[in-house]
């Protein structure tokens, strides 16, 4: 499947190749670009235009300087905060993974400082965005709409 579209909006792009395309062009650059996209598409390979080529090379370059920056968490606090944002309560993490409901409580207190969050909501967001939670992955590889 090859996009064509008016948009080389840099999550439009990301999310149509995440839904399976091989290539993508814009209006703008239609004509033997379209030529060459499907050529190289048929061939098996994965074609972009320069101006998407130009997108997602900047997306993976943001991508990479927000996790060279991103705090690293150590594995227990990545758990704790998957839990948090199932919606289950302390208790209900400690019973989960055999600690205290205090111990649960200052993790999440030093994942609050770590990522500099404020509540709950903040760390549901995070891990959402981050993929740590469940609610981040796709029920299937389709788009959605």
């Amino acid at each position: 499947m090859i996009g064509l579209s008016a948009f080389a909006d840099r999550q439009f792009v990301i999310d149509l190749l995440d839904a399976g395309a091989r290539g993508y062009i814009t209006k703008a650059e239609a004509g033997d670009e379209l030529v060459r996209a499907i050529h190289t598409v048929r061939e098996g390979r994965t074609y972009l235009c320069p101006d998407v080529a130009a997108t997602v090379a900047t997306a993976l370059l943001d991508r990479r300087g927000l996790y060279a920056a991103a705090p690293r968490l150590t594995e227990r606090e990545r758990q704790v905060l998957q839990l948090i944002a199932e919606g289950l309560t302390s208790m209900q993490i400690g019973d989960r993974l055999h600690i205290a409901a205090s111990t649960v409580d200052v993790h999440r207190r030093n994942l609050m400082r770590k990522l500099d969050l404020h509540n709950v909501a903040e760390l549901t967001r995070y891990a959402i965005t981050e993929g740590i939670s469940p609610a981040s992955r796709p029920l299937d590889g389709r788009l959605a709409g």
